[in-house]
């Protein structure tokens, strides 16, 4: 759903969203809404945080099932804290692995390994 959100003006969501639901075996659950839906309202962050990490290359220059997941696993890194970094770049990674092409799984993996060490620096996850 969020690759396929990639070709929908922001208007169109609601009803991409409950569209896909109804027209595939997924069974909408809380992480299924919570994830679509933050992805979506912190689009722009997610978006900024890739370009600071994909030293370089250009949104329009990744490729949008690249995107899509880069943006899951985004999310779930920054605001999702019962989800282990290393699950969510691993998750990723499968995606890629099914969905993207092979080069892609290395570009994934930097960028994610990257925001997840950052994020794991930053101050506010220090006891």
């Amino acid at each position: 759903m969020l690759f396929e959100s990639s070709f929908h003006a922001d208007n169109e969501l609601k009803e991409m969203y409950q569209t896909a639901l109804e027209e595939s075996e997924i069974i909408e659950n809380d992480y299924i809404a919570t994830v679509f839906w933050g992805v979506v309202e912190k689009r722009s962050d997610i978006d900024q945080t890739i370009k600071n990490n994909a030293i370089g290359w250009k949104l329009d220059r990744i490729s949008k099932i690249t995107l899509a997941i880069l943006r899951l696993g985004i999310y779930e890194i920054l605001y999702m804290q019962d989800i282990p970094f290393n699950i969510s770049i691993n998750e990723a990674l499968e995606l890629t692995k099914r969905y993207d092409e092979n080069p892609a799984r290395a570009f994934v993996n930097g960028v994610l390994d990257a925001v997840a060490k950052k994020e794991q620096a930053s101050p506010k996850n220090e006891l």
